[in-house]
């Protein structure tokens, strides 16, 4: 069932205060509004290389879920 961001903000903002969840309300938006970076560019005219695969990412913010 949709539910108005405007509902889901507010009630977010209540149930984070009273500490019956550990999601704010702020991150509605980072769910809302997904960014996608492309890095093709850096990679040809910068010679970027990331220093860290996605999975070592991963494992670092969440071991539990993604080491394998």
């Amino acid at each position: 069932m949709p539910i108005p961001h405007v509902v889901a903000g507010a009630a977010l903002e209540r149930l984070f205060r009273w500490r019956v969840t550990s999601f704010p309300a702020p991150e509605l938006d980072y769910i809302r509004y997904v960014c996608m970076v492309d890095d093709s560019r850096a990679r040809s005219v910068l010679g970027y290389a990331p220093e860290h695969d996605l999975f070592s990412t991963l494992s670092a913010v969440d071991d539990e879920r993604w080491v394998a």
